[in-house]
């Protein structure tokens, strides 16, 4: 199989400290735009970085009703990102409302901060993993190409949709970084050995006090398991 796609997720404030760490990482093309990002600067500076030959995920989760997840996805689509995420419990009809040309649409199954004792508190029986499956199996029903998810569930998905996209956020390696509020966690080696297609990496890698000295590290550990796989 390829090399996963490696999303560096801009977790940043400001468009300046978003530019600021895109040109650290001249090489690298990809990039992920979260909440907090996009609420912050809007659409305008996304599309300038997609003109400008950057491949952008936009990661909004978005869950409404399927007319206002539909014409979102529609905008998304006419700014020329490359991936975006909806919530695979905005229910069927939502999600097979969605039509795009070349957008990529993946389903969020269950948070990486959630664990199953978070959604036993919330009403739902049974395992976050039995919770996570039963969502891909709801994605790949409704036509998406794919779902994010964590370690615990990518064999299972990999084996259920073997040509699904399967997005691993909570990537960690080395030592810890503050604030890290994950709780279904993997190592590059892990998520790419499970069957991952894209890695998305945030603190991990921008909360080191060396970015450049930790981008090399990370790639280099997803150069040489790529390989085994």
């Amino acid at each position: 199989m390829n090399r996963p796609k490696i999303w560096i997720a801009l977790d940043v404030p400001a468009r300046g400290d978003a530019e600021s760490l895109m040109n650290k990482f001249s090489s690298h093309r990809q990039f992920k735009v979260g909440l907090e990002l996009f609420t912050a600067i809007g659409p305008g500076p996304v599309i300038e970085w997609i003109r400008q030959g950057w491949e952008i995920f936009l990661d909004l989760k978005l869950h409404d009703i399927p007319h206002t997840v539909s014409r979102a996805i529609n905008r998304i689509e006419e700014m020329g990102v490359s991936l975006t995420t909806v919530h695979a419990t905005g229910g069927m009809a939502m999600i097979e409302a969605l039509s795009r040309e070349q957008l990529a649409i993946v389903g969020v199954t269950l948070l990486t901060s959630l664990s199953t004792d978070d959604i036993h508190q919330m009403g739902i029986t049974g395992t976050s993993q039995d919770f996570v499956i039963n969502a891909a199996q709801r994605c790949k029903h409704a036509g998406l190409d794919g779902v994010v998810a964590s370690l615990d569930e990518t064999p299972r998905i990999r084996e259920l949709w073997p040509e699904s996209r399967i997005v691993v956020p909570g990537i960690r390696w080395g030592a810890a970084v503050p604030g890290d509020d994950q709780e279904r966690i993997a190592t590059p080696q892990q998520a790419v050995l499970a069957g991952a297609t894209d890695l998305v990496i945030g603190r991990s890698l921008i909360g080191r006090p060396d970015v450049v000295q930790a981008y090399q590290e990370l790639m280099a550990m997803v150069e040489s398991v790529s390989e085994e796989r």
